[in-house]
């Protein structure tokens, strides 16, 4: 992923004026997990308190367009009212596939956002 800031994570200092310094603290991600979060970012934190630098992950969930427009889904209370609500989400759950459990996660709520949508 790498990283902002210092390069060494842990710092050890000996009698005769000698530092040892390594970098053993690290960050990995998966392409799924990256693609989720384009805008993550890792900094190792100056900080001398202790022997160890704190690595920041700081990240936010990247949103989806939905609907080829760019819109944003909302939920509409009114639609729990509708009969044909509890058919359009069964069968939106029922028929979304992906690569793993996020993409059919979002898969899902696609579907059923594009279809209560119209």
């Amino acid at each position: 992923m790498g990283y902002l800031g210092y390069d060494f994570t842990w710092y050890n200092y000996h009698e005769e004026g000698i530092v040892v310094e390594e970098r053993l603290d690290w960050y990995c991600a998966s392409m799924e997990w990256s693609l989720l979060f384009l805008d993550a970012k890792v900094t190792n934190v100056d900080y001398d308190v202790s022997d160890h630098l704190p690595v920041l992950l700081q990240c936010k969930l990247t949103k989806r367009k939905r609907g080829g427009y760019g819109t944003m889904f909302r939920f509409e209370y009114m639609w729990v009212t509708n009969f044909s609500y509890q058919k359009v989400i069964s069968c939106a759950w029922n028929s979304a596939t992906g690569a793993n459990s996020i993409d059919k996660l979002i898969t899902k709520v696609d579907l059923y956002a594009h279809e209560l949508s119209c």
